[in-house]
This record gives C-alpha cells, structure tokens and sequence, in this order.
C-alpha cells in the first residue's frame, strides 16, 4: 500500500512524478507544509500502541470480570490520543525542519511563507466562495505549495 501512495496515488494527485523530498513532506500536516497522508506501514505501529494503551481499562475489566468505569476509560483513552499527538507534532515538525533546511531556495522559501499562512487545503470545496477548483487549479495550487512550477490551469492549457 505505501508504494502505491508513494508511486501512483501522489503523481495523480501533484499530476507529475514526486521528488523524494515531497513524498516525505507530504506525510506532515497541511500546517507545516504537508498533506497529512502517512504510509500506514509507518502509522501501524503507534495506532497499535495508542489503541493498545487507550484500551486498558476495558481489557483489565473484561479478564477480571469486573465493571467498567466509562469515565475512566473515557480519560485514559483522551490522555493516550493527547500523548500520541503531541509526540506526532514534535516528530512532524523535526522532520519539516529537517528537509526544509536542505531544499534549494525556491521551494524553501515557498514552503516557508506556507507554513506561516496556509489553510485553503481545509477548507471544503464551495462554489459560493469561490472554493471548488478544478483538477488542474488544485494541482498548481500544490505545486506553488512546494514551489515547483506550474502545470496547467495557470498557464491557459
């Protein structure tokens, strides 16, 4: 499945082939850069340890056979989910420093001025608003993101 998103998913999406820096950027959140779309080999192994410990309560009462305490529960699985995100946004965001700081200066700039104002990508598509863009707009939108050249809709093709 991560080849797939790497190799197929990604280029459909950008419509042109990855550079090895954005397929790793894209796995960070829309706020720094990113897209938010992980490989699930990388994401397997922490949702079965935020799962694993988010369950505990229920897993201890079901052997023992004994009640469970819904608020408990309820409290320990919004303590892990708090624990895995804060560890998540403090590893996204070296590994955002990270890459950023060794991008030629085009996409460095680009990707710097976007994680300092970036929301288009969260908001719904809405005519009203102007907000539903074509395939080839929403392309070079994410190709300016990463400061690389525009594809399409920009240049009247």
């Amino acid at each position: 499945m991560d080849k797939a998103i790497q190799d197929k998913f990604l280029p459909a999406v950008f419509g042109r082939e990855m550079l090895s820096w954005e397929k790793e950027l894209v796995k960070a959140a829309v706020k720094r850069g990113g897209l938010g779309i992980r490989c699930p080999t990388e994401t397997a192994k922490d949702a079965y340890q935020m799962s694993a410990e988010g369950t505990a309560k229920m897993v201890e009462a079901v052997r023992q056979g004994t009640d469970l305490v819904e608020e408990e529960h309820n409290d320990q699985l919004r303590e892990v989910r708090r624990e895995m995100k804060a560890r998540w946004e403090k590893e996204q965001e070296e590994n955002v420093e990270r890459l950023v700081a060794d991008l030629p200066k085009r996409p460095k700039r680009a990707l710097e001025r976007v994680r300092k104002e970036s929301g288009w990508l969260t908001v719904g598509p809405s005519k009203q608003y102007g907000f539903d863009l074509s395939k080839e707009m929403f392309r070079d939108r994410l190709n300016l993101r990463h400061g690389q050249e525009l594809r399409g809709a920009a240049l009247g093709v």
